[in-house]
């Protein structure tokens, strides 16, 4: 095994959009990552920057993204499953300065998300 990090899977990543306090939250079901934002569009575009980081970060120091992350809690689940499809139908566009690489982007993966 070489000291460079292996890339991450692609895979289909589930996202949960709920309203807590009047904060709209969006939660990743894989890996506890979730973030909050007045808006839905902001919600999503925060959780993608975390996820992004993230990944970034571990590919800089060498280390495996998401590896040793925990699953969302098990009560979310019924609620995505119940929750009504959204069509994310792209990556948000980043805010300048918080450009990261493409491929750090690109091994994310896509995602089905859902409102409840």
């Amino acid at each position: 095994m070489g000291s460079m990090a292996q890339q991450p899977r692609r895979s289909q990543l589930r996202i949960l959009f709920f309203k807590e306090e009047g904060w709209w939250v969006a939660q990743c079901l894989e890996y506890d990552f979730a973030a909050q934002a007045v808006s839905l569009a902001d919600a999503q575009y925060e959780l993608m920057r975390l996820m992004v980081a993230h990944v970034f970060l571990c590919t800089s120091f060498g280390e495996v993204p998401f590896e040793g992350i925990p699953r969302a809690p098990d009560h979310l689940e019924k609620c995505f499953e119940d929750g009504e499809r959204l069509c994310l139908t792209h990556v948000p566009e980043f805010r300048p300065g918080d450009v990261p690489e493409a491929h750090v982007i690109d091994s994310i993966g896509t995602f089905d998300a859902r409102v409840c």
